[in-house]
């Protein structure tokens, strides 16, 4: 039984780990899991790295093809800042939903001007906000869009030519009358859509005959039961009967 019991005791000996050999297995362990971790920091520090390569050759670009100025690129930086995604800037000059809500984030604490926005906006061709969303300033309406233009004589009607980067242009239809629009005078632009009828307070800049100079504004102010805009148009319609007798 001796003989028995000291040879049970020396299998379960060889079998059993050593102190030594346990710390080599959690040293081998943790030098696996260690490799594995660094491999994988390293490749998402090199995607980083591609990323904002990409971004900044991005931008560049974008910033050579809008003609940015140093004062422009300082307030797209701005803009950058507020977002909680690093290394792209160049999607605050192809997105302009991005553009905006970056916009009103630095307006509201008061770091950039109303005007800085609209004339970057104008560099950078946001100038229309879609025919049935809610306009944000004068220089979001829509090239070609009829509106019409209102002071305290009345109610003329107009279509918007063109958005530039300081200013709105558009041709009033004067018909028999024949208005002076005062350079620094007040005037209301009253706009149209699916989401109702909005007035922006201008100023008047300038005026040539039927066209009008005005500055961009973000005074915007949703005309709740306000007076729709009414404009004669001449454009083909069909008439079909509601019923099956065609009557």
């Amino acid at each position: 039984m001796n003989a028995q019991n000291q040879l049970i005791e020396s299998i379960q000996a060889a079998f059993q780990p050593s102190p030594l050999r346990i710390a080599v297995a959690v040293i081998l362990v943790f030098l696996f899991i260690g490799g594995l971790a660094a491999f994988y920091f390293y490749g998402v520090r090199q995607y980083r790295k591609s990323q904002k390569l990409r971004s900044e050759k991005k931008y560049a670009q974008l910033g050579d093809h809008h003609h940015l100025l140093a004062s422009d690129k300082n307030i797209i930086e701005q803009m950058a800042a507020t977002l909680s995604f690093m290394n792209r800037n160049h999607l605050i000059l192809t997105n302009q939903m991005l553009f905006n809500i970056c916009a009103q984030r630095l307006l509201k604490k008061g770091k950039i001007r109303e005007a800085e926005i609209s004339e970057l906006r104008a560099k950078l061709g946001f100038f229309g906000e879609g025919k049935n969303r809610v306009p944000i300033s004068t220089a979001s309406l829509p090239s070609g869009y009829p509106v019409a233009i209102r002071d305290q004589r009345g109610q003329l009607q107009a279509h918007v030519i063109d958005s530039k980067a300081s200013e709105l242009r558009i041709k009033v239809d004067l018909g028999d009358q024949n208005p002076v629009f005062s350079p620094g005078s007040e005037a209301d632009i009253v706009y149209q859509n699916r989401r109702g009828t909005f007035v922006l307070r201008s100023t008047v800049i300038s005026q040539d005959g039927e066209m009008l100079n005005l500055s961009h504004s973000k005074d915007v102010a949703h005309m709740q039961n306000g007076a729709p805009i009414r404009r004669d148009l001449d454009v083909p319609a069909n008439v079909l009967p509601m019923d099956s007798r065609g009557q």
